[in-house]
């Protein structure tokens, strides 16, 4: 081949299949020896923010008390605004 052509599409064609057959067999190796790994973390996280969101609806729901100026109305604002704020706190720290 002459220097400065490129080369024959057909081998260009070749080189890239066996750059794609490479970066799948790739892909396919890592989900064989990791699939499952990954798949009980993301099942864990689940669990862990479920549990975590419970509780921190539960604790709030227990430690807010309604004083005697402020509506009920005014306390379950006040008590779904902490909660959602610390269960968005819980799921940026656990993902």
């Amino acid at each position: 081949m002459p220097a400065g052509r490129d080369p024959p599409l057909a081998e260009k064609n070749k080189n890239m299949n066996n750059f794609l057959d490479t970066i799948l067999e790739g892909i396919i190796i890592f989900f064989q020896t990791h699939m499952l790994r990954v798949v009980l973390i993301l099942i864990a996280i689940f669990i862990i923010n479920y549990f975590a969101i419970t509780f921190i609806e539960k604790l709030i729901r227990k430690i807010i008390r309604s004083e005697k100026f402020i509506s009920e109305e005014a306390e379950k604002k006040r008590e779904d605004t902490l909660i959602s704020v610390l269960s968005a706190t819980v799921k940026v720290l656990v993902w």
